[in-house]
This record gives structure tokens, C-alpha cells and sequence, in this order.
């Protein structure tokens, strides 16, 4: 008789040890699957600018879903396997702020997504963004398109984004909404 060496399952590696009763291989088995699912991040320590990226990525397939589906498929999408109180009043308050920012449109009780790209949108909705999203302290020109391309959504800061911002900052500071400070900074007119 010739002896075979038994192999992991899960490694493919040859096991020295003895067999395990059945009751035992499956309690490993299942450590095994838990170390390895990773766990979702708890929601009030999630950075709401992602989230509202993630909801502009489960929103791009311009399908419209009800409030109820698009609370399940948002959970879903950050890795929660229900929807549980807190973090039911945590997403619900992500989709209303991404309806507030101009991500989402209500139209008949569902939820889709207004616009694919920053070109879309019009652009005196897009200078009050910009101004919202930069807040009031001293920012540098470049942090300020990044901060303002999250707000919206934009996972990225692409070359329209970063044209957009370009252009609103010159037009806010024309009009005196934005103040410069110094060559690269801009802040939020005190008026």
C-alpha cells in the first residue's frame, strides 16, 4: 500500500497532522471563511464624501430605484448585510445630501442620477457647490478642485473637473464671492 500524503483544501498543501472529526473540519472551515470576509467599516466612521462616490457609482447605471432599493443596494455596495437602525439613518442622510449637492434628483419618488459629468450641470448651481464644498477656511487652488470634484461625487479629479474649477474660481473671484490669498490660496469673501 502506498502512502498519499492529505491536502489542505484550502492551501493544497500536504497536512501532516491526523484527520479531524467532521465536526471539527467545519468549525475551522468557518474561521477560516471569517478571517477572510472583510468586515463593512462601521457607519459613523465612514468618510461621507466616499459614500456619496459610492452612490454616484450605483446611480451611473441610470437606473431610478425607490428610496427602500436604493437604501438596500447602498448597503449592499458598502459591504452591510442588513439594514439595521443606525445605519438605515446614516444612508438615508447620504442620499439626502446627495440630492442637496445636485448628485441625485427626486422625481417621482425615485432616485436617479441628474448629471453624468460636471459639464451638465448649470453653472451658477455649480458655483454655489463650489463654494459649499471649500467651507470657509484659506485653501490651495488644487485642494480646493479635489474637495469640490468629492462633493459632487467624482471619485476622481479629471481634466473637465479641474477645467471647471479653474473657471469657477476665476468667475467667483470677478464677482467677489472668493477672495485671493496670495498666488495659490482662495478663501470665501467675508461679506
Amino acid at each position: 500500500m502506498e502512502f498519499k500524503p492529505r491536502t489542505n483544501s484550502l492551501s493544497g498543501r500536504a497536512a501532516a497532522a491526523p484527520a479531524r472529526p467532521a465536526a471539527q473540519k467545519k468549525k475551522a472551515s468557518k474561521k477560516v471563511v471569517r478571517r477572510r470576509a472583510a468586515a463593512p467599516i462601521p457607519s459613523a466612521r465612514t468618510a461621507r464624501d466616499k459614500v456619496l462616490g459610492v452612490i454616484r457609482h450605483l446611480f451611473s447605471d441610470g437606473e431610478p430605484r425607490d428610496r427602500e432599493t436604493a437604501l438596500h443596494d447602498l448597503a449592499d455596495a458598502l459591504g452591510y448585510k442588513r439594514v439595521g437602525p443606525k445605519i438605515r439613518a446614516a444612508l438615508v442622510g447620504d442620499l439626502i445630501a446627495a440630492a442637496r449637492r445636485g448628485i441625485l434628483t427626486n422625481e417621482r419618488a425615485e432616485l436617479r442620477l441628474l448629471c453624468r459629468s460636471v459639464e451638465d450641470y448649470e453653472r451658477d448651481f455649480l458655483k454655489d457647490q463650489f463654494l459649499s464644498s471649500i467651507g470657509r477656511a484659506r485653501t490651495d487652488r488644487e485642494e480646493a478642485s479635489r474637495s469640490f470634484a468629492r462633493w459632487l461625487g467624482f471619485a476622481r479629479t479629471g481634466p473637465a473637473i479641474e477645467k471647471t474649477a479653474r473657471s469657477l474660481i476665476n468667475g467667483l473671484l470677478r464677482e467677489g464671492r472668493l477672495e485671493a490669498d496670495g498666488h495659490n490660496a482662495i478663501r470665501r469673501s467675508r461679506s
